[in-house]
């Protein structure tokens, strides 16, 4: 028996860039709390590779297993916050923010999935496996726990 053709949109944006825009902005529509526009982020003290190398290696690495299971890729932010993965198959959604390791005292990763108001999964892949676990039903996984799992 052949299976049909399952296809799925997912929407990336790697994240942090090499040159950063320290203008302010606001974090999010009629927030008074300010941000940088555009940020480089930070660089490993042993490795020296910087994080947006990182974010971008992880990030192809995802796209290419995504695109192996079939998915649609694109690049892509939503209209307040940044949303790096948004993945579509018939009636499913998935959510995914990509980071190195989750800041101290930020919501950077978790708060934009946290204002999406359904209730489909949502994930951040790290590249800290000690990140791994659940902060209010987002579900933190290590890089290669993700890329191993059957189903998400």
């Amino acid at each position: 028996e052949e299976k049909p053709q399952v296809r799925a949109l997912v929407a990336i944006d790697a994240g942090h860039q090499a040159k950063g825009n320290s203008e302010k902005e606001p974090v999010g529509p009629g927030a008074s709390e300010m941000k940088a526009k555009v940020a480089s982020g930070t660089q490993g003290t042993v490795t020296g590779v910087k994080e947006y190398e990182l974010t971008l290696d992880v990030s192809r690495k995802l796209k290419t297993e995504l695109e192996n299971r079939g998915y649609e890729v694109y690049i892509g932010k939503n209209a307040s916050r940044e949303i790096d993965f948004i993945g579509v198959r018939r009636d499913e959604k998935i959510y995914i923010q990509v980071c190195v390791q989750l800041p101290e005292n930020s919501d950077r990763e978790i708060g934009n999935l946290m204002e999406i108001p359904d209730h489909y999964p949502k994930y951040v892949v790290t590249a800290n496996s000690m990140d791994a676990g659940n902060d209010n039903g987002i579900r933190i996984v290590y890089l290669a726990d993700f890329l191993l799992t059957e189903r998400w």
